[in-house]
């Protein structure tokens, strides 16, 4: 999407499968909580949340802004699985954790990171 030519159609992957996304920084404050109480056993570090991809994709596309951008997307794989959302409710209730990140804000700081990156350590 970055390098996306408004007049060119971007060939993409199927667009349609739903996913339970974190931010790697709720998710870090997650580990760190887990850690700090002790906790012992399995636990679901999720948002509890669906994203459908095509929305990630149509997002960025309006953040590049190309919101006429024709997304050409490929048929689902046989194996590719439409539906894949964590169950948070054991996690939460063992320490009360909540994600402090929206999809809008983890991908605008995304796409600033990759607009922007830092400069190499030298």
């Amino acid at each position: 999407i970055r390098d996306a030519d408004k007049n060119t159609p971007l060939q993409t992957g199927w667009l349609g499968a739903y996913r339970d996304f974190l931010d790697i920084r709720d998710a870090c404050s997650a580990l760190k909580l887990a850690n700090e109480r002790q906790l012992t056993g399995l636990f679901n570090i999720c948002s509890g949340e669906s994203t459908r991809i095509r929305d990630i994709a149509t997002s960025l596309a309006h953040m590049r802004g190309l919101d006429d951008l024709t997304l050409n997307e490929g048929p689902p794989r046989s194996d590719d699985i439409e539906w894949m959302v964590g169950d948070p409710t054991k996690f939460k209730t063992a320490t009360g954790f909540k994600p402090s990140y929206t999809m809008a804000t983890t991908l605008q700081d995304v796409w600033n990171y990759q607009a922007n990156p830092p400069s190499p350590p030298k």
